[in-house]
């Protein structure tokens, strides 16, 4: 970071606060005269802190924003003003599995609700010179949500197979039922497990209701497998039952995908 001041008795980069970093520290300092005026420089480093959204995980866009502030003078004695032309992100600033935009560079004033003290300032506010450094990052997500997705839609290939066994034997129901059960038991499981991903959250995410699908999925396939069988035993048409069941294999394949399809779009506009 630099700053061009008048004098050299201002010296904003030693003032500087990061309001959302962590163990940042400054290095390789320099003060020099440039033009009648005096150039600073310094090098920065450290952690910063950042709200995620990822409500439409993985198809989601964060903000990474770095907030500045000086912490000793107000505006009456500093402002800032953003080096826009001469500030943008290096090009070796890339991170595995993100798409990173252009650095905004927003200069403009903080105002608390306290003068700190400070007897010079009326009133019960004051106000400091603030600066934010802005990237947007948007998720390579394709590679992503099929990794995290793939044991889902596994599970829904073999829900649609087990319709596919003929319900009008005992022996395949009672296969059926056993795969639909285990499969059951799996996405219980995985869904238990969304918290590695997303971690602890309120409401649903997209994640979450891909999971509640595949649920109805076996829950709907399950029931129409015990009525099924349920026919057969009061001696209904084995034929007619048979072709039933092949309906809704497709019934369930088609609106299966089509909220899939839905779902997935959503997530993508809005992320």
């Amino acid at each position: 970071m630099w700053s061009i001041c008048p004098d050299d008795e201002i010296r904003p980069l030693d003032t500087l606060e990061f309001v959302n970093g962590d163990g940042v520290e400054g290095s390789l300092d320099a003060t020099l005269p440039r033009g009648g005026r005096w150039w600073s420089t310094r090098k920065f480093s450290g952690t910063f802190r950042a709200d995620f959204d990822l409500q439409n995980y993985p198809f989601d866009r964060q903000t990474l924003n770095i907030e500045m502030e000086e912490a000793v003078l107000d505006e009456r004695g500093l402002r800032y003003s953003a080096d826009i032309a001469e500030s943008q992100a290096g090009p070796r600033v890339q991170h595995s599995g993100w798409q990173l935009g252009d650095l905004v560079l927003t200069a403009g004033t903080a105002t608390h609700p306290t003068t700190f003290g400070d007897p010079s300032l009326p009133g019960g506010t004051s106000r400091y010179a603030s600066m934010k450094i802005s990237i947007v990052a948007e998720r390579v997500y394709w590679e992503t949500f099929l990794r995290v997705t793939f044991p889902l839609y596994i599970v829904a290939l073999l829900v649609f197979a087990s319709l596919m066994l003929n319900i009008t034997s005992e022996s395949m129901f009672l296969g059926r039922m056993g795969v639909l059960g285990t499969m059951l038991f799996s996405v219980v499981l995985s869904f238990s497990s969304t918290g590695d991903y997303l971690g602890e959250h309120e409401g649903m995410y997209l994640l979450d209701l891909l999971h509640i699908v595949v649920l109805t999925l076996i829950v709907v396939a399950t029931a129409w497998a015990i009525l099924a069988h349920h026919q057969v035993t009061r001696g209904f048409d084995p034929t007619a039952i048979d072709r039933r069941d092949r309906f809704m294999m497709i019934g369930l394949a088609s609106g299966f995908v089509i909220l899939n399809v839905i779902l997935i779009i959503l997530a993508r506009v809005n992320g």
